[in-house]
């Protein structure tokens, strides 16, 4: 079939397009005509009614019916009005043909009907018009009715408008012809021949000319195609270089690339290769195209991979698998390269080294698991490994047991020689007991370590002899000297032990058990074993119940004082010692027990506080009463070495005594051979700067603790006092009489006082005043007293 031109084509279509339109323009104008003649006269039409029927309502309501008819006669005048008539209860008041006067109503032949409104109806160039309305009649109450009824002749007028239509029509062809002849000629200007050019362009492109351009036209449309079409040119020709480049990139980022990537068949064989030339396989080149992937791998990885091709075929999803090849951790992905059709079974092996960052997870997971210094298993890692050991004993019906291991006085060495060397000794202590079998060695920190016994055991008393015997060879173990440069350690340890499973006891549950049997062990001398048992958790409970009771009667000052007299050689007194009672929950505490647990738990610092604040408010007290006698010197208050080292007593002292009204030279504070134990300047200074200002110093239970003569030279103490261990005995003990004797003569050389307590008997009394012991007390004397006790003591003695 011959192709016609663009040029034929648009003539033809042209012609047919200007018929078509001369035709649509006239239907189109004919029936626009029509319809404003009609909708013109209608209108026209509804306006006479409304005018004639409003002359007929008031002419009708008057009852001027002669001037009605004379109305409606006029209306025959009219040129389009043929017929008009006024109908009033059916019979015919006023038309324009006199013949039909008083004719009933049906004598009216129209196409129309009497309604209850307008009605307009047109049939050809007639228009039929009944207009029915109501009027008030004179004389009458309800209104009558009455209908206008026109008929109206539209021909002439119509012949009128449709001469003039057809003029419009014979212009408008003769326009669009006219329009047709230009636009065929703007066509072939401005559309025909840049489209050739256009066409030009393309075959230019077409044979790889790209850059190439056209001059634009004049016409916007089609110099915007025009420098689309040199746009696109020009895109093609950067385009072309961008691909080129790349291509070269991608050939260069394939070469760095770190992973490797390789296109799997349906059968496994490698098809393609893409990435790093250099790969964790022995062989990485192009070579690897049409090999088997399996053969790159041993016989367990080849296993292994398999199992994910086939797990990544049968799911068509990635798949991540991880591999060790040798010396290298690998990550392998696994994704089908067309999801959608599964038939074809290609599946793209992505390969990454991944060996840098699995070990820097071990260094990490060696961190969270192990202990940095000694390269053992830390809390974590144990209480997680003991725990699975409590889960599964029950199953075989098994019990195993930890051994908790704290080094005494290990905290002596870290003081003195420092922590870097302390840190060195843990080292060598650790890899002694990693060497033992019976279990797997921790370390919880400080100088604790933890030995687990898995649960091998059919009882829990074969449990425990195994831990017994394992750690009294671990003590013997440590025992050994541990030299590390010029030094030589012997050291001890105390263990605790604990059986588990226990009812409802975890990991944490069975390590604290063994903690309070470690701390039994150390109560009972250290360098021992203790087994946990119920009663050591009750005593734990008991000291913990202790503890926050004395908190709570420090907070409610539920404790009191106890005074118990000083007295010289004649008898005369001399001063008081400041006693502290508690009675919790109508018992009465042990001094020794409230004191003991108050220093270790630092209830001292409040419990001191309030004991200082009591004793000056009653000193004061009683110097404002007169009370004492002109032989008292002092009050003696003991202070512990925790209290005595806190850093704001010297301040809470001094303002206690201010503030209460005393004068400092009147309290005399009793230290024990415990707060030399510390730092010795600091305590020096310290006594220096309260003896400064007044205060004396008693030292108390001289000869039990950390006798060193230096001290006695160096501080300022005021007073020697004799412990009541040594005075108890000296009536029958020759060891214990030549200890008072030489505390009695050392106090007398180094011109301090001395005071003996627990005096009880008279032969105490008088073997002490035989050696110029200056000072007694003891329940000979006078036993403690309560403050109202003391205060009434000393107004009877006046």
């Amino acid at each position: 079939m011959k192709r016609l031109s663009l040029q034929t084509r648009l003539r033809a279509w042209s012609a047919l397009g200007l018929g078509m339109t001369i035709l649509v323009t006239a239907y189109f104008l004919y029936n626009q005509q029509r319809l404003s003649f009609n909708q013109q006269w209608q209108l026209r039409t509804q306006h006479q009614l409304d005018v004639i029927g409003s002359m007929s309502r008031d002419l009708l309501s008057r009852g001027e019916l002669q001037q009605l008819d004379r109305q409606i006669s006029r209306l025959a005048l009219e040129a389009n009005i043929d017929e008009a008539y006024l109908v009033r209860d059916g019979v015919i008041l006023a038309s324009t043909k006199r013949a039909r006067y008083l004719e009933p109503r049906s004598a009216i032949d129209w196409p129309i009907r009497p309604m209850q409104q307008r009605h307009v109806s047109q049939q050809g160039n007639t228009l039929y018009a009944m207009h029915p309305f109501h009027y008030a009649a004179e004389g009458l109450r309800e209104e009558r009715r009455a209908s206008l009824w026109l008929k109206t002749d539209l021909s002439r007028d119509w012949l009128l408008v449709r001469q003039s239509l057809w003029w419009q029509i014979a212009v408008i062809s003769l326009l669009l012809l006219c329009a047709y002849l230009g636009i065929e000629l703007l066509l072939r200007r401005q559309v025909l021949k840049p489209l050739q050019q256009l066409g030009t362009l393309t075959e230019r492109l077409r044979d790889g000319y790209l850059g190439e351009t056209i001059r634009h036209d004049k016409s916007l449309e089609i110099a915007k195609l025009q420098a689309a079409f040199n746009n696109l040119s020009r895109h093609l020709r950067r385009s072309k270089h961008q691909l080129q480049q790349q291509n070269r990139l991608n050939q260069a980022f394939a070469q760095t690339f770190p992973d490797v990537a390789f296109v799997l068949d349906q059968d496994g064989v490698i098809s393609a290769r893409f990435g790093c030339d250099h790969s964790p396989f022995d062989a990485a080149g192009s070579a690897l195209v049409g090999m088997d992937f399996r053969q790159l791998l041993s016989t367990a990885e080849a296993a292994a991979m398999t199992a994910q091709w086939q797990l990544c075929l049968q799911q068509q999803q990635l798949v991540v698998h991880e591999l060790r090849h040798r010396a290298y951790y690998l990550e392998s992905r696994l994704m089908p390269l067309d999801q959608q059709q599964a038939s074809d079974n290609a599946v793209l092996w992505l390969v990454r080294d991944i060996s840098d960052n699995k070990r820097k997870q071990q260094v990490i997971e060696q961190q969270a698991n192990y202990d940095a210094l000694t390269n053992l298993a830390n809390r974590h890692l144990a209480t997680q490994r003991l725990q699975s050991w409590i889960d599964r004993a029950p199953l075989h019906q098994h019990y195993g047991a930890v051994l908790l291991i704290d080094l005494d006085h290990f905290k002596h060495i870290n003081d003195s020689l420092g922590h870097p060397f302390g840190d060195r000794l843990l080292i060598a202590l650790a890899t002694r007991l990693s060497h033992q079998r019976s279990g797997e060695t921790a370390r919880l920190g400080g100088d604790e370590f933890l030995v687990m016994l898995e649960p091998l055991y059919h009882s829990a008393e074969m449990a425990a002899q195994q831990a017994q015997q394992v750690a009294t060879d671990l003590l013997e173990q440590l025992r050994q000297p541990v030299q590390i440069d010029i030094h030589s350690f012997h050291l001890s340890a105390s263990i605790g032990l604990a059986v588990y499973p226990t009812t409802d006891s975890n990991a944490e549950d069975i390590i604290r058990q063994a903690d309070t049997a470690m701390y039994h062990a150390k109560s009972a001398g250290r360098g021992c074993v203790s087994q946990y048992s119920d009663s050591m958790q009750q005593r734990v409970l008991q000291r913990v119940q202790l503890l926050n009771d004395l908190h709570r009667a420090i907070e409610q000052q539920e404790l009191s004082l106890a005074l118990q007299p000083q007295f010289d050689a004649a008898g005369q007194l001399v001063g008081a010692e400041v006693l502290c009672r508690w009675q919790n929950h109508g018992e009465l505490v042990p001094p020794d027990v409230f004191i003991a647990a108050a220093e270790e738990s630092k209830l001292i610092l409040s419990l001191g506080s309030w004991v200082l604040q009591r004793s000056c408010a009653c000193l004061r007290r009683w110097q404002q009463q007169n009370c004492l006698p002109p032989s008292f010197q002092r009050l003696a208050i003991n202070i512990s070495a925790v209290q005595f080292m806190d850093e704001g007593f010297v301040e809470e002292l001094q303002n206690i005594v201010s503030q209460t009204g005393i004068h400092s030279q009147h309290i005399e504070l009793e230290l024990t051979e415990n707060v030399f134990m510390g730092n010795k300047q600091q305590v020096s200074q310290r006594m220096q700067l309260l003896s400064q200002q007044g205060f004396s110093f008693a030292l108390d239970d001289f000869g039990t603790g950390y006798s060193s003569l230096s001290y006695l030279q160096k501080l300022p103490l005021n007073k020697l006092k004799i412990d009541r261990s040594f005075v108890m005995d000296i009536d029958h003990d020759n060891g214990s009489a030549s200890i008072v004797d030489s505390i009695i003569q050392l106090s007398h050389h180094l011109h301090l006082q001395v005071i003996a307590e627990g005096v009880e008997t008279e032969t105490q009394r008088d073997y002490l005043l035989a050696r110029d012991c200056q000072q007694l007390q003891g329940y000979l004397l006078s036993r403690p007293l309560s403050e109202a006790d003391f205060t009434a003591w000393l107004k009877a003695t006046q």
